[in-house]
């Protein structure tokens, strides 16, 4: 299924254990970034095609505008 805007979406953060309570923090706060990382690249993904389907539109209305003026 395809995302568009301001659907959302489920995905899994992993966290690894630790030996050690600095440990546990640091995979909890690796974990938090791989996730951000992961979550930025699908919303710049989203708002792309929606960009493009915007432009897409514009220059259909364009041409129908040009084509008028004939």
């Amino acid at each position: 299924k395809t995302l568009e805007p301001n659907h959302s979406f489920q995905t899994v953060l992993v966290i690894s254990g630790g030996l050690h309570k600095e440990e546990l923090i640091k995979n909890i706060i690796e974990g938090k970034m791989n996730a951000m990382k992961f979550l930025y690249q699908v919303n710049r993904s989203v708002k792309s095609k929606h960009q493009n389907l915007q432009e897409e539109a514009f220059i259909k209305i364009n041409r129908q505008q040009a084509e008028d003026c004939k």
